[in-house]
């Protein structure tokens, strides 16, 4: 990899008065000013015709790749042009086939890179990682970093990219608010360079330890390392980089459990606990997300025999929690073992009843075709769509409760959480409609 030379790629941070020009629509309060105008010094970006930087326009792919190959210090070069049918003639056609040719980015199935498109937030950080020679391993249960985005399938092609991203940090936080990381997300100007000018940080620092230590490595490796703990589980500790702790669990028999964990530092900042269940190269599509109140996070879960890892996370490093699990009665209703089938056009009504978290439903498209999931409910419940194994998502958009979606055929599961009042009783109707 090409870096810049060290005075361009040191992330320092410059008053804006500093700058020639500045612009007008990026004042010193915008959440990413000091990227943008790094970024501009360094002249990986720049304004419209009308002086304005535009920070809440969103990418379409040429643009993206453009902004990245500057990053990378890249001059394109036209001896590799004709590379996509799509994309012959048009000003992007240089930066696209060098990037082909640099093994950056690949086309569509259809042949075609389609430029014009808004990138996703996926397609960008594969980019990213791409352009600036970070390696993305294959996912295995040492290097994941648990991800609990109820939009986001482990399974999916771009999960190895998310992952590192994450891993790196390189993911702004209104990108993946309220846990709803959108894989399909549009990616604007402002969230672009913020993006960049971390990579490349990161970047500078790989480069400054390979030099002190002789080593070629271009990217760290930081495997999450789960501890191996006997089950049931009582234990205290510390959450550990990445504000993460994971304990790695055998069931022998099918079980009930109940998960709770606490955060001992600081009730008021809570925490988050993920259980998964683990297949033979890594996550499986089964897995939960907790119930979060008081500093505590709780999950009920009816699961068949097997391996497990149970997470606790927290906003820093070092807080002090304590972690128990052990069987508990349930409802028949706890998981995707037991989950209830749900056919098209019969309504489902049910309710959680204190202490009871989350229901779990089941249905099964055996021809793609449009569905709509609905939740109505007199109290405020979440809704999420797991899709399984035998889904085929290409794409990048998931189905969403209460939206129409074109479902690929395949079996697909839907949690029903409390959002609140963990104690209290909350009636709800769920349906399939075609």
């Amino acid at each position: 990899m090409r870096f810049r030379t060290l005075a361009t790629l040191i992330g320092i941070a410059i008053p804006l008065a500093a700058f020639a020009v500045a612009f007008p629509d990026v004042t010193s309060n915008h959440p990413y000013a000091d990227a943008i105008y790094d970024l501009q010094r360094r002249g990986i970006v720049r304004g419209g015709d009308d002086g304005n930087f535009h920070p809440d326009q969103e990418l379409n792919r040429a643009e993206g790749l453009t902004l990245l190959l500057r990053a990378a210090d890249v001059e394109p070069r036209d001896i590799y042009n004709g590379c996509f049918p799509d994309a012959k003639g048009k000003w992007y056609e240089t930066t696209v086939c060098h990037a082909a040719h640099d093994n950056i980015l690949s086309g569509y199935p259809d042949g075609m890179f389609h430029g014009e498109k808004i990138i996703n937030l996926v397609e960008f950080l594969k980019l990213l990682l791409n352009s600036l020679h970070f390696t993305t391993p294959e996912l295995t249960l040492e290097n994941q970093v648990g991800i609990d985005f109820k939009n986001v399938n482990v399974k999916s092609w771009y999960a190895k990219y998310l992952f590192r991203a994450m891993e790196f940090s390189l993911v702004p936080g209104d990108l993946m608010k309220n846990n709803d990381l959108r894989p399909d997300g549009a990616v604007t100007r402002a969230q672009a360079a913020e993006m960049i000018a971390r990579a490349l940080k990161i970047a500078l620092e790989e480069r400054s330890a390979a030099k002190h230590s002789q080593s070629s490595s271009s990217a760290r490796v930081t495997p999450t390392g789960a501890s191996l703990v006997s089950f049931p589980i009582h234990l205290t500790g510390k959450t550990g980089e990445r504000g993460s702790s994971a304990y790695a669990f055998d069931l022998t028999s099918p079980s009930t459990i109940l998960v709770q964990a606490t955060n001992l530092t600081s009730a008021s900042t809570g925490l988050t606990c993920l259980l998964y269940l683990l297949g033979e190269s890594g996550f499986s599509n089964e897995f939960f997300v907790g119930y979060e109140e008081g500093g505590s996070c709780f999950i009920r879960a009816a699961l068949r025999a097997g391996s497990y890892q149970v997470e606790v996370r927290t906003k820093s490093e070092g807080a002090d929690f304590s972690l128990n699990a052990d069987a508990a009665e349930g409802d028949g209703n706890d998981g995707f073992t037991e989950a209830i089938a749900l056919l098209p056009a019969t309504p489902k009504t049910s309710k959680l009843a204190a202490q009871d978290y989350e229901d779990w439903y089941r249905f099964r498209i055996s021809e793609k075709g449009m569905r709509r999931v609905m939740l109505t409910s007199g109290q405020p419940l979440s809704c999420n769509i797991y899709p399984d194994a035998d889904v085929d998502l290409f794409g990048f958009e998931g189905p969403i409760c209460g939206e129409s979606y074109d479902y690929p055929s395949g079996t697909y599961y839907i949690s029903v959480k409390k959002k609140s009042e963990a104690s209290g009783t909350q009636s709800y109707t769920v349906e399939l409609r075609e």
